[in-house]
């Protein structure tokens, strides 16, 4: 799940819901990880290119808190790679030291 990392600018406390949970209380000054969805709720939508969205969403974000900007977005955390998983060879696929399928089942 992708992340990004906002900070409580404003001077009270700050509580993020999503569905009508609370998920996450940020404290003055605090710094907190969050998903990007969240993230993007709170704090605005920083990849809108058009101009009027932007202001469009300016004014939206600033409402959720009485006109004014509470979170901003320190900076997105990339997802981490899954790992590559390997499955392990079956008998016959070919390696070193096997014998074919055949001779493993007891057919020669």
């Amino acid at each position: 799940m992708a992340m990004a990392v906002v900070k409580n600018i404003g001077d009270r406390k700050v509580t993020l819901r999503w569905a009508g949970q609370d998920l996450y209380e940020l404290k003055p000054g605090q710094e907190m990880p969050v998903p990007v969805h969240l993230a993007k709720h709170y704090a605005g939508d920083w990849d809108l290119k058009d101009g009027a969205l932007k202001e469009e969403e300016e004014r939206r974000v600033t409402g959720l808190f009485g006109g004014q900007r509470v979170l901003q977005v320190v900076k997105q955390v990339p997802d981490k790679p899954k790992p590559e998983r390997k499955l392990p060879k079956l008998p016959g696929e070919g390696g070193e030291g096997e014998q074919p399928f055949a001779a493993l089942a007891g057919e020669e």
